[in-house]
This record gives structure tokens, C-alpha cells and sequence, in this order.
């Protein structure tokens, strides 16, 4: 017998339709990617970037110029404002003594004991003017009662001066306090502003930055959607080679199978007569040629031969064409139908 061969049914065009399908899918997605939305991406990522850059310039140029300022007033500082509080805190400091208040009252009470001196002189003076004799009891009485006066507002005066000098002390000690105190918050102010306007300026770099990530994420993505896109296109022309090879190996096992045990049969030179009439056969194709030329056929027989000849698939030659070659080898059955001797056409009982 001669070596049968066997080709895979044509491929459903369906399947290249799906493929041809996806494939313009994702090409024309990655195109309209690429040409409209990407270099859009791109621009605007750049100009955010050249609005960011300025942004950081302008912060930048803040900071060093708060910095500056920072350091042209704690020059200032050191330069004029310790030397006044300090001048400041020793003279509250001094208001503040027991020895200064009591200096103060004391020339409150000069103060008052020469305004004093001045008023008796003129009361004399005028105790004179109308006759009345400075060393005449009613005189004593009156200059006696000026004395007690001049002591009590003497007193009055000394206590008050103490008491104004403590608190113009206590009020002259609040003003340094309150200077010292305020100088802290404004370095913190400048140092906060400087470092406000830097971080600014790393959060425009970031921005930056982050278009940019955006940008490439995007680009990936189109990337990954047209590559899933052929993936598919691929797994589908993988699904279908596949399914053709596993067709062809059934189909070759089967067409194998069958001639095999047509060999077997007829291995013996005995002649068997099978019914080859090409009109009792259907599902007729093709599979192979045999040394003499003939061509093998896979068939089924019709419905109501196929008690008789048999169910299933067979493999066999057509009665027409083995009568052009081996007229000998066919003759007409009683019911009219040709058959073959298979002995004969396999090369057999010659």
C-alpha cells in the first residue's frame, strides 16, 4: 500500500476576521495615541513645567531675599537694639532700688520744704505791710500751722515720689520685656517665610516631576492596551493552529487506522470485493495517492448502504477510476452497483 497523506480542513475565515478586527483595533488605537493624545500630554506636561520653573525661581528669589533681611536686621540688632535694652533694663533696674526712690523723695521733699520757704517769706512780708509784728503770738500761731502744713505735704510728697518711682520701674522693666520678647517671633517670621517660599519651590519641581510621571504612566498604558490588543490577535492565531494541528493528528490517526486495517485485510492476497461505486458514497474527500496513481478517498457510506458496507468512517478508491487502470479488478454486483478487489488494486494477486 502506498503512503496516504492528509490536509487540515480550511480554517473558519471568521477567525481571520476577529483577528484582522483586533488587529485594526489596536493599531488604530496606538495611532490616535500617538498622534493626538500624547504630543497634547507632552506639550502640556512641558508647560506646566516652564510655569513650575518660574514658580521656583520667583519663590527661590523670596527666600534669599527674606534671608537677607533676616540677617540685615539681626545685624541691626546686635548693633543698636542690645545696647538701648540694655541701656533700658539698668535704668528700670535702677527705678527699681530702695537708694533711687529714696533719692527722689527726698528731692520731692526739697522741693516742697523751698516752695515753703518761699511762702513764709512772703507771708512776713505781708504781716508787715499791715503792722502785725512777726513775733506776736498770732504770727507764732500762723507760722505754726504753715510748719505743720509744709510737714505733712512733705510727707505725702516723699511717699507718692517712692511710689512713682517703683512704678515707672515696673513699667520701664514691661517695655524691655516686651522688646526682648518680640524679637524671637520676628527671626521665626523671616526664617518661616524663607523656608515657606523653598518649599514652594520643591512643590513646583515636584509638579513637574509628577507630569511627567503622568505623562509616561499614560504612554505605558496605550503601550499595554495595543500590545493586549496584538496579544489577543496572537492567541487567537495560536488557538487556531492549534485546533488545525489537533483536526490534521485526529484525521491522520483515523485515515492511518483505516488503512491499516485495510492492509491487514487484504495482506493475505485474497481478493475482497468491497461496493466502490461512487454512488453509493457520500462525505467524499481526498487524502492520498496510492504507487499506482490512484487516488485514496476518505468516505462514509449513504444511510441505507451502511448496514451492508459498514458504518462510520472508510478509506477506499472510486470503481470509475480503478476501471481506468485495473479494468480487471472491477466487476457489477446483481443490484447493479460496482465493486472493487481490493487484492488487485493494492498491487496484490497481479
Amino acid at each position: 500500500m502506498g503512503k496516504s497523506t492528509y490536509n487540515a480542513p480550511a480554517a473558519d475565515p471568521n477567525i481571520g476576521v476577529a483577528q484582522k478586527q483586533l488587529a485594526d483595533l489596536a493599531t488604530s488605537q496606538w495611532n490616535t495615541f500617538k498622534t493626538d493624545i500624547y504630543p497634547e500630554m507632552l506639550r502640556q506636561s512641558q508647560s506646566q513645567e516652564k510655569r513650575a520653573q518660574d514658580q521656583y525661581d520667583l519663590t527661590s528669589s523670596i527666600a534669599k531675599q527674606q534671608q537677607q533681611y533676616a540677617t540685615q536686621d539681626r545685624a541691626r540688632y546686635e548693633a543698636g537694639g542690645i545696647p538701648a535694652m540694655e541701656k533700658l533694663k539698668a535704668d528700670a533696674d535702677l527705678y527699681s532700688t530702695e537708694a533711687e526712690q529714696e533719692r527722689l523723695a527726698q528731692g520731692a521733699t526739697a522741693d516742697i520744704t523751698s516752695a515753703m520757704q518761699q511762702q513764709r517769706q512772703q507771708q512776713a512780708m505781708r504781716q508787715q505791710a499791715y503792722g502785725i509784728d512777726p513775733t506776736s503770738g498770732v504770727s507764732q500761731m500762723s507760722s505754726g500751722q504753715t510748719s505743720a502744713g509744709e510737714a505733712l505735704m512733705r510727707a505725702q510728697a516723699a511717699n507718692q515720689t517712692r511710689q512713682a518711682a517703683k512704678d515707672i520701674g515696673l513699667q520701664k522693666q514691661a517695655n524691655v520685656y516686651n522688646m526682648y520678647a518680640g524679637l524671637p517671633a520676628q527671626g521665626n517670621a523671616s526664617t518661616g517665610i524663607a523656608l515657606g517660599a523653598s518649599g514652594q519651590g520643591l512643590a513646583g519641581g515636584q509638579a513637574a516631576l509628577s507630569n511627567y510621571g503622568a505623562t509616561g504612566g499614560a504612554l505605558n498604558s496605550a503601550a499595554q492596551t495595543a500590545m493586549g490588543g496584538w496579544n489577543s490577535v496572537g492567541q487567537i492565531g495560536v488557538g487556531k493552529y492549534n485546533a488545525d494541528v489537533n483536526a490534521a493528528t485526529a484525521a491522520a490517526n483515523a485515515s492511518n487506522a483505516s488503512a491499516a486495517g485495510l492492509g491487514s485485510a487484504i495482506g493475505t492476497g485474497a481478493a475482497l470485493w468491497m461496493k466502490s461505486d461512487i454512488r453509493v458514497k457520500q462525505d467524499i474527500a481526498p487524502i492520498g495517492k496510492l504507487d499506482n496513481g490512484l487516488t485514496l478517498y476518505k468516505f462514509q457510506y449513504k444511510p441505507e448502504f451502511r448496514d451492508e458496507a459498514g458504518h462510520g468512517i472508510h478509506i477506499g478508491v472510486m470503481a470509475h477510476e480503478v476501471e481506468q487502470i485495473r479494468p480487471d479488478a472491477v466487476r457489477t454486483h446483481s443490484d447493479g452497483y460496482k465493486m472493487v478487489d481490493y487484492g488487485k488494486v493494492m498491487n496484490h494477486g497481479v
